[in-house]
Formats: C-alpha cells, structure tokens, sequence
C-alpha cells in the first residue's frame, strides 16, 4: 500500500477571452499603462508577459497567433492614445495654455 498522491490544487488556466482583450486594450486606449490595463482586464502583469514571451517564442501556435493579433490591437490602441493625448496638448497650447505645451 502506497502513499495517497494529493490532488494538485492550482489556479484554472487564465482564459484570453474577447471581453478581457476588449477591456485590456480600452485601459490602454485612455491611457493607463501595461500594469494597470492587467488589472482590468483580469490578469496579472506576470501572467501577461509570460505569454507574451511565450508567442515569441513559438508564433506558430494557435494561442500564439491569438496572443499576437492581441499585441496588434494594444500597439494600435497605444498608437491612438499617444496620438488623442497629444491633440488635447496641441489644442490647449493653441488656446494660449503654454504650460499644455512646455
């Protein structure tokens, strides 16, 4: 008679659902950065750049090619709010506000 094995107990596998990929990139689309976007999102930043590192790695998986297009819609997102921050910036330095602009 044997030991008995315990049962692993371990988190459930974090899911890259549309809806946290839709959260993810609106934080990201106001603003807020990498760590902060995770939190909304549902996950944390490790777990984020884990995966990220793993679609690197190997680009040809299926949850590598999702992870991907999902980089995708976050370097567009950030491309987008880095252009909108600047346009509020731009208007308010053209309204005579030169601290918008310093």
């Amino acid at each position: 008679m044997g030991v008995p094995k315990k049962k692993k107990r371990g988190r459930k596998p974090i899911e890259l659902t549309e809806d946290r990929i839709d959260k993810f990139v609106q934080a990201i689309r106001l603003g807020c950065p990498i760590k902060d976007a995770c939190g909304c999102a549902g996950f944390s930043e490790r777990w984020f750049y884990l995966q990220k590192s793993k679609a690197e790695k190997a680009p040809q998986k299926p949850n590598s090619k999702k992870f991907i297009q999902f980089l995708q819609h976050i370097k567009e997102a950030e491309g987008l709010a880095t252009q909108r921050w600047l346009a509020i910036i731009e208007k308010a330095a053209q309204g005579g506000q030169w601290q918008a602009a310093a």
